[in-house]
């Protein structure tokens, strides 16, 4: 995918569940692993399986971003984004606390966009004429 394409993620099952609805662990870190080499398949399949810990964070944070024109999908692609980053940065051999690491990833990225947002608005109160 390139850079000025648009990321638009169409919902689907996760991949690691297991037979009971369970999350299948071993198929995750297998994924996660994969992923973090630099596997866009496996990535993709891992932002599947955390659709629920991301669209929660993205329903948190929507109202206060329609005040900026974000819409749903800057969110998803802001959620995106994140995983990315979480994949490069988590070096922890003991995968169980990725979703934790990468949902804390998303929620700062968001809350440093929003103090951006406000000092752009505040800005321009004292430049208007």
């Amino acid at each position: 995918w390139n850079e000025w394409e648009s990321f638009v993620w169409k919902p689907r099952k996760p991949s690691c569940l297991a037979a009971d609805g369970s999350c299948d662990y071993a198929k995750l870190n297998v994924l996660i692993e994969k992923a973090k080499a630099g596997d866009e398949k496996a990535t993709m399949l891992v932002f599947e399986q955390y659709q629920g810990l991301w669209k929660k964070i993205i329903a948190e944070f929507k109202g206060k971003f329609e005040e900026y024109a974000y819409d749903y999908e800057d969110l998803q692609q802001e959620a995106f984004l994140a995983l990315l980053v979480a994949l490069g940065k988590h070096a922890e051999k003991d995968l169980a606390v990725f979703a934790e690491f990468y949902g804390n990833i998303l929620r700062n990225n968001l809350i440093e966009t929003i103090r951006k947002g406000n000092k752009l608005i505040n800005a321009k109160c004292f430049y208007s004429v």
